[in-house]
């Protein structure tokens, strides 16, 4: 594709990408494809390829000021999302929805309530009690617009992160004790629960129970 054997003006075929060598500076036919090459000034290309690079560094320049500026824009919607949180957590989903889904995706709506829960149990925690959990735990503690199933190895927190929520319905979102339905499969692990969330809370919470129990208040409501 490249002929040295005669040493002339640099051509190079835009058609084929072929580069040759000619010695007139007039338009020449490509060896290989027939089309018209106009000659290559050296200089002019060195000073196209400095141009394109200022281009480039350009663009790089103004791409991380708008990413700066949008880091910073969701950082103040974040902060807002923060304050509909303290005010009102069971409503902050409509929030979002109404005002705030045109500025970020559910996927940092999401990140925000995780980290505003790992946060809250920080600071809430029970004496004694392990206030720190993982995203998913914190996602799990803070689902309230749809069913949520946890599943994980025996040992991994399943209980912590249940007592967790219901603490935060309690405590942060007003949800009263007997608003909340906690069942278990056998009568030590319904005690367990409820004797952590009494320790936890200092209240009672009535409706701790096995399934068993909850069939058998159903059929005998007296």
């Amino acid at each position: 594709a490249l002929d040295r054997s005669r040493r002339g003006t640099k051509r190079s075929c835009q058609r084929c990408g072929t580069l040759f060598y000619d010695l007139l500076r007039n338009p020449a036919p490509c060896p290989k494809c027939g089309k018209e090459i106009h000659w290559i000034d050296p200089q002019a290309e060195e000073r196209e390829r400095k141009a394109r690079e200022a281009r480039q560094h350009l663009l790089k320049i103004q791409a991380e000021a708008l990413k700066r500026e949008r880091a910073a824009e969701v950082a103040g919607h974040i902060q807002t999302l923060n304050r509909q949180f303290d005010r009102d957590y069971l409503g902050a989903t409509r929030f979002y929805q109404d005002n705030l889904r045109q500025h970020f995706g559910p996927e940092i709506f999401a990140d925000a309530k995780a980290a505003y829960i790992a946060d809250w149990l920080r600071k809430n925690a029970p004496p004694g009690s392990s206030s720190e959990v993982d995203t998913q735990q914190a996602q799990a503690v803070g689902s309230v617009d749809f069913h949520t199933l946890v599943s994980a190895r025996a040992g991994s927190g399943k209980t912590a992160t249940l007592i967790s929520r219901v603490l935060f319905l309690h405590k942060h979102c007003g949800v009263g004790p007997n608003e909340i339905l906690l069942l278990a499969f056998n009568r030590d692990a319904a005690e367990e629960m409820r004797r952590r969330l009494e320790d936890a809370s200092g209240k009672i919470f009535p409706h701790v129970m096995t399934f068993h129990a909850l069939a058998y208040a159903l059929v005998h409501p007296e």
